[in-house]
């Protein structure tokens, strides 16, 4: 019991930080502004230039993990 004492906190930290505006953000995709459930949203979402900036953030993150990490591993090959 004694171990839960530092794990309960963080995961109700955790879960009222994260979790309650993750749900709030995936209800409201699929919501009408009427209130009625639709795909209209992620349609718009996936179009047009909302998908160019998913598109550029992905290939951005993609060079900046994969690059770095093949300098990290040719450092360490040669240190090594």
């Amino acid at each position: 019991m004694r171990a839960l004492v530092g794990v309960v906190p963080f995961s109700l930290y955790t879960f009222v930080f994260l979790g309650i505006p993750t749900l709030a953000i995936v209800i409201g995709a699929f919501q009408r502004p009427s209130g009625g459930f639709t795909f209209d949203n992620i349609r718009i979402a996936s179009s047009g230039v909302y998908r160019t900036g998913f598109e550029t953030s992905v290939e951005l993150a993609v060079l900046t993990s994969v690059v770095p990490g093949i300098v990290g591993l040719l450092v360490a090959y040669v240190i090594r």
